[in-house]
């Protein structure tokens, strides 16, 4: 693209960003992005943490059904001495199961 400005690559490529710090707003902002436009892609990327204040919010997400073009990317953070900090990775888990499993 010679001298185009980024607003004018963002209507061309129809590339959106968006960010927050509740999961539960990335989470549903982008489901409906990709259930408003079909021909979307779609990546969340959204972040577990040991906060238990979040924990049912990520259950909803890891559990809800979201369209074809909808993806997630889960980021399990440890973010001491804040919160608490994951077990190792147990690969065998279910995904909410994973996402939750942090010392108390």
């Amino acid at each position: 693209f010679p001298t185009r400005r980024s607003s004018d690559l963002n209507r061309l490529s129809t590339v959106r960003g968006f960010w927050s710090d509740n999961v539960s707003v990335v989470g549903k902002l982008g489901a409906d992005i990709a259930r408003t436009d079909r021909n979307a892609i779609v990546l969340r990327v959204l972040r577990s943490t040991g906060n238990p204040s979040y924990a049912n919010s990520i259950r909803k997400l890891a559990l809800e059904r979201t369209p074809s073009n909808c993806f997630t990317l889960w980021i399990r953070e440890d973010v001491p001495p804040v919160c608490a900090c994951f077990k190792p990775l147990q690969v065998s888990m279910p995904l909410v199961s994973q996402l939750l499993d942090y010392a108390k």
